[in-house]
């Protein structure tokens, strides 16, 4: 469940970069385009993710600690994007495998 809030959270921090008028794409990627096209419904689309992610969260740890928790992960995921994304070192198939990896470790412990 915490991979699933963490997941959830991260797409909508990435929704809401795409759509940025501020951001520079370097590629000619459909989605990103699309993205550009309908920005005021990715937008709510991101902030329902986010939303959903932080009431998960809230379920898990209770209402201070689950607030304290997302608090951290969206200044973490949100520092990680801006630094990250830029330079392209990490591609979708390698954010993916990760989270993959994470739910299964999740699931057997």
């Amino acid at each position: 469940m915490i991979t699933i809030s963490i997941v959830l959270l991260f797409i909508g921090c990435l929704l809401l970069y795409f759509t940025s008028k501020n951001i520079a794409i370097t590629e000619n990627i459909r989605i990103k385009e699309w993205f550009i096209a309908y920005r005021k419904v990715i937008r709510v689309l991101s902030f329902i993710y986010i939303f959903i992610s932080l009431f998960g969260i809230i379920l898990m740890f209770n209402v201070t600690k689950g607030l304290i928790v997302w608090c951290i992960l969206l200044s973490i995921i949100l520092s990680l994007l801006v630094l990250i994304t830029p330079l392209k070192i990490i591609t979708y198939k390698h954010i993916i495998t990760t989270f993959i990896i994470f739910i299964i470790i999740e699931l057997v412990i």
